[in-house]
Formats: C-alpha cells, sequence, structure tokens
C-alpha cells in the first residue's frame, strides 16, 4: 500500500528536449515535425492538436515561434510567455494525483529549471580539501530542501522533520497545489501548468490509438 507519494516536474522541462530548428521553422514543417512525432495520430487529432497549441500567427501572442509552441506541449511555461503547458512531463503529476491522493507535489523553478535540474538540490553535496581533510559544506537552500525528503523517507510526511526556514507542505489534493522552488523561497500556491481539459486530452492518447485503452 502506498502512504504518501512526492511528485515534482521542472519548470522548463521541454526546452531541452524541442528541436532548436523550431525557432525559425514554418507551419509547414512544424506539421512535419509533429507528424513524425505522433505517427500513429490520424488528421482530426492532428488539427485538434492545432486548436490547443495554435501557430504563432494565430496564437493572440501567446507563442512568438514554432519553438515556443512545442514547447508548450512538451512542459512548463515558456520562460518570457504566460503560456500553459501540458503533455509529457506536467500531466503526468495531475494523473497520480488523482490515482493516488496522497500526492505532495513540488516544482523547481530554480533557473535554469530544465529536466531533472531538481536533482542538484536534492544530492549537493560539496566538500572541499582544507588541511589535509574533506570538508563537506552545506548551501543553506539544498540543507532546507533535503530535510522535506528526509522527513518523507522516514515519516511518510515531508513537515515531520523539515527545517525552520521551510513552509509547511500538505498534499496537493484536486486543487493541485504545490510548493514551488524560487530563489526567493519555498512557495505554496496552484499548479499553472496542468490544465485540466488538456491534460484529459492527453489522457485519452488519441494520437495513439493502437494503445489506447480507455475506449
Amino acid at each position: 500500500m502506498i502512504l504518501g507519494y512526492v511528485d515534482a516536474d521542472c519548470r522548463d522541462e521541454g526546452l531541452i528536449f524541442v528541436d532548436p530548428r523550431l525557432l525559425v521553422a514554418s507551419e509547414r514543417q512544424t506539421r512535419m515535425i509533429l507528424r513524425q512525432n505522433l505517427p500513429l495520430a490520424d488528421l482530426t487529432t492532428l488539427r485538434k492538436i492545432g486548436v490547443m497549441y495554435p501557430s504563432p500567427s494565430r496564437s493572440d501572442s501567446e507563442f512568438v515561434t514554432q519553438f515556443d509552441r512545442v514547447n508548450s506541449m512538451i512542459s512548463g511555461n515558456y520562460p518570457l510567455l504566460l503560456a500553459n503547458v501540458d503533455w509529457i512531463f506536467n500531466c503526468n503529476t495531475r494523473y497520480l494525483t488523482s490515482a493516488y491522493g496522497q500526492t505532495y507535489n513540488y516544482r523547481y523553478s530554480l533557473r535554469p529549471s530544465i529536466h531533472a535540474a531538481d536533482l542538484f538540490l536534492t544530492f549537493l553535496d560539496m566538500k572541499i580539501d582544507w588541511q589535509g581533510k574533506r570538508n563537506l559544506v552545506h548551501v543553506p537552500y539544498a540543507r532546507a530542501w533535503q530535510s522535506y525528503l528526509i522527513s518523507f523517507i522516514k515519516h511518510g510526511d515531508p513537515n515531520v522533520q523539515r527545517r525552520p526556514e521551510t513552509i509547511d507542505w500538505p498534499s496537493s489534493g484536486q486543487e493541485m497545489k504545490i510548493v514551488d522552488l524560487r530563489w526567493e523561497g519555498f512557495v505554496w500556491k496552484t499548479d499553472d501548468q496542468v490544465d485540466e481539459d488538456k491534460c484529459s486530452y492527453w489522457q485519452r492518447a488519441d494520437y495513439a490509438p493502437k494503445w489506447n485503452i480507455s475506449t
């Protein structure tokens, strides 16, 4: 039985996965790339994706380039815009929260907040040589963050042994609340990267009908 679950994503998950050619790509070239990455999707599905993530010329300034558009499909808010985002990474947090209930969700927003960047603080263990000895140097923010994780591992609750400089971290619930790790500290907020309608669409896997067992 799962007593609790810590789930996470980074704010700019998609940046290292999007084809950089999309910075200067045309609408036609973008459609070709989408077709290559979603080979089982029919035209109806591709048109639906085009409506949810419109081309820059039809997006009311939501996307400046095709790169922004595809990055939005993959993950976190594009850093220069207010675009909502979904699909490969971020929507998974909504699925897991709905499935298990007792989840503690967080977002890593310390730039560069690319995929797996949160591992830096999670395992940060800086050691330096001083007078012939190896001395451990703890970065304050890292120690605060690690106290959450240690507490969860020991007690199934990140709050039991968290450090004083942290904030209370309740379970996320259906409101999709998260602890956001920012340079100014920890912030408790509603997750703005897991739009319910879009995540529900991606979860149906219309783009891969052969493997879709939901119908």
